[in-house]
């Protein structure tokens, strides 16, 4: 957004935005005796920060003093938010993966699960059938029953949670089956 003429003569530093960045930048030139890059945030004539890719060159007198930088400065700005809005939909990607890993293993579990309580229910009610209403035996394997018939529906949310089974709930007669 500077004029050229607005340039010239302006210290580089005076355009970072960081000026702890760009020193570290100037130190590196310094010690090297080639061409550096670095990305560094730089301020507009409007002050707004961008990102430029620099690569620059300390020119040095023949006695090796500093004398001046030379250097391009390219806008990478758009590059660095499409770089940040990948890295933010690669970590989406990343959790979306996890949740899927941890349905099919809840979706697993909860089959096996069911298996197991389907026998649970199936004993349990083949023993109420057997006891008298009357018996102490009948409350104690109606516990059983009920702490199996919440199981089960546990199991079934985890089998929605899962996606594994669509919500199918209606009341079915096993005899008339």
């Amino acid at each position: 957004g500077f004029a050229p003429e607005e340039l010239v003569g302006q210290p580089f530093a005076n355009l970072c935005a960081d000026a702890d960045e760009c020193e570290r930048f100037f130190q590196e030139l310094r010690l090297r005796q080639s061409p550096a890059e670095r990305e560094l945030s730089m301020r507009t004539c409007l002050g707004k920060v961008l990102h430029a890719a620099v690569t620059a060159d300390l020119l040095r007198d023949r006695q090796g003093a500093p004398l001046r930088i030379r250097g391009v400065l390219r806008d990478v700005t758009e590059r660095k938010r499409a770089d940040h809005s990948r890295a933010s939909l690669e970590a989406q990607l990343r959790q979306a993966q996890k949740m899927e890993a941890i349905g099919t293993l809840a979706g697993g579990i909860a089959h096996d699960f069911n298996n197991m309580l389907t026998a649970i229910l199936g004993y349990a009610e083949l023993l109420l059938e057997d006891l008298h209403p009357g018996d102490a035996r009948h409350g104690q394997v109606a516990a059983i029953k009920k702490a199996a018939e919440r199981s089960r529906s546990l199991v079934r949310q985890l089998l929605l949670f899962s996606r594994q089974q669509p919500m199918d709930m209606r009341t079915l007669d096993v005899r008339q089956i």
